[in-house]
Order: structure tokens, then C-alpha cells, then sequence
């Protein structure tokens, strides 16, 4: 028996041949621009994944909350008021995520799906920290079972499809959907 068919990452990676497991070789300046760019990257859309839903859900909410006679005045203060928290939390969960990538990334020097495996939980842990520490396991529980199930969805997904995805595609899908667990 081989040790490749005991590996746990041929479960949901493509053969060893097929894929990039090793990083490139930067620089470390250009290392640091790539994270610094994709850490913003990822921060302002997390803020403007925010801002669309943080938007719907406020005006829903305020519609439901008001008056009759002013569910429109309700439903626009509620925006006015929720949706700049709303789009920052999710702002900030996507940075935590991403931060949390690249340092899994650095510490294994690979670049592939189990860094954002190994992210989620570390993300999780990371936003709910100031709660204490059940709070913080409990949502790197939450957000690393989460991000097994979005990352075996892709992987299903590029099977059926037949074409790769990147881990960063992966990652803001998973840290826009952990804000609202």
C-alpha cells in the first residue's frame, strides 16, 4: 500500500500532478504587496457584500418594525442606522479570514485548500474572542464546519463543471457567509 492513498489531501484535491501545491517564489517585498492587495482586496468586498445585504435586511426590518402610516421612514432610518455596521462586521470577517489564509499559507508554504480549512476555525475564534473563550470555540466550530461544507461543495462543483477554482474565490465566498451564522 502506498502512502498516497492514505493522504487526506487526494480526498478533495486533485492529483499531485494537476495542481500547484508549492507557492511561487517572490520576493519578500513582492510577497508582502501581493498579501497587502489581496487583504484589501477581499476587505472591500466583504464591504460591499455587506452594504447589498446589510441594505435588504435593514429595510426589511425597519419596514417591519414602524408604523403603518411609516414603515417607508422606518425602513430608511433603519438602513441609515444598521447597514454601515453591517457591511463593516462582514468587513472585518473577511480580513480576519484572509489574514488567517495567508498566515496558514506561510506556515505550511502551500497554497491550497487546506489553508482555508485551517483559516475558518482560526477566523471564527478570532471574531468572537472579546466573548470569551466557549464563544470563540464555539464559532470556530461554526465557521470551520461551514467552510468543510463550502469547500466540499466547490470541490463537487469543479468536478461537475470540470474547472479549478482558486482558494481566494473560495475564501470570500466563505468569510461573506460566516457573518451571518
Amino acid at each position: 500500500m502506498t502512502l498516497d492513498l492514505l493522504d487526506p489531501s487526494s480526498l478533495i484535491l486533485p492529483p499531485k500532478g494537476d495542481r500547484h501545491d508549492k507557492r511561487l517564489l517572490q520576493t519578500p517585498k513582492a510577497r508582502l504587496q501581493r498579501i497587502g492587495r489581496s487583504i484589501s482586496d477581499s476587505t472591500g468586498t466583504g464591504f460591499a457584500y455587506g452594504t447589498m445585504f446589510g441594505s435588504v435586511l435593514a429595510l426589511v426590518e425597519g419596514m417591519r418594525a414602524a408604523p403603518k402610516q411609516q414603515r417607508l421612514f422606518g425602513a430608511l432610518h433603519h438602513a441609515k442606522v444598521l447597514v454601515p455596521e453591517t457591511a463593516g462586521r462582514i468587513a472585518l470577517v473577511t480580513c480576519f479570514f484572509r489574514v488567517a489564509a495567508f498566515g496558514m499559507e506561510e506556515i505550511r508554504d502551500k497554497r491550497d485548500m487546506w489553508n482555508t480549512l485551517a483559516a475558518a476555525p482560526v477566523a471564527g475564534a478570532i471574531v468572537k474572542v472579546r466573548y470569551g473563550p466557549k464563544a470563540a470555540i464555539n464559532s470556530a466550530f461554526v465557521f470551520g464546519s461551514f467552510a468543510a461544507v463550502v469547500v466540499a461543495c466547490n470541490w463537487v462543483e469543479a468536478k461537475v463543471v470540470h474547472e479549478k477554482s482558486s482558494p481566494d474565490e473560495v475564501l470570500e465566498e466563505i468569510a461573506f457567509a460566516e457573518e451571518f451564522e
